[in-house]
């Protein structure tokens, strides 16, 4: 929210947008375009391919609807929008430190810290850990309140006292052994990691 302030967003919740932005850059275009040569180039080696390449930062650090969210009106690419803000506010601090006469001007410093924060948080690297992360809180705490069959067999039988529906076709038993064997998945979502993504950043 504070950032969300900094960067002049006074409205009330995520602006509508028609047809929100595709592309979202993990690592912003105008920062990339410093390690570029002449051509407006810059090396990149790929890790998969194990081979090394010249390409421009349109296509580098590029991922499609990353920080892309689902608001009342639909979709939106407001996140996308003001971390480009945020990119620019970035390398204009950088510009005027690397000229012959550097100096920081009113809240640069401010500003510059979470222009950092945010290259470290916006990143898939840091999306799967967080992930992953949420995976192994979600699987622990599932075992810790359901330490037995028992239990399990109780939370059945307030849930058909509360709803009215019938859990008889459900083993308490099976249940006990499917978290406690990790035998189901975890699907974290992804405004789940958005929003940690903004509050650590």
């Amino acid at each position: 929210r504070r950032y969300w302030s900094l960067m002049g967003n006074t409205g009330n919740g995520a602006p509508k947008v028609q047809k929100p932005a595709r592309r979202h850059h993990y690592l912003p275009e105008s920062y990339l375009q410093g390690f570029c040569n002449s051509e407006g180039l810059h090396w990149v080696f790929d890790r998969q391919t194990k081979e090394y390449r010249l390409q421009p930062p349109r296509t580098t650090g590029v991922e499609t609807h990353l920080y892309t969210i689902s608001t009342r009106e639909g979709k939106s690419d407001c996140i996308e929008q003001k971390l480009a803000e945020l990119d620019g506010r970035g390398k204009s601090v950088i510009d005027r430190l690397d000229s012959p006469r550097p100096e920081w001007r009113g809240d640069d410093r401010e500003m510059f810290a979470m222009y950092i924060g945010f290259l470290y948080a916006r990143t898939p690297q840091f999306d799967k850990a967080q992930s992953a992360f949420g995976e192994q809180l979600y699987r622990a705490r599932s075992k810790a309140n359901n330490p037995n069959a028992e239990v399990i067999a109780a939370s059945f039988k307030k849930f058909e006292q509360e709803t009215g529906e019938s859990m008889a076709d459900i083993s308490a038993q099976d249940v006990f052994e499917m978290i406690h064997d990790d035998k189901y998945d975890v699907d974290i979502p992804r405004i789940y990691n958005i929003r940690l993504m903004i509050d650590l950043a």
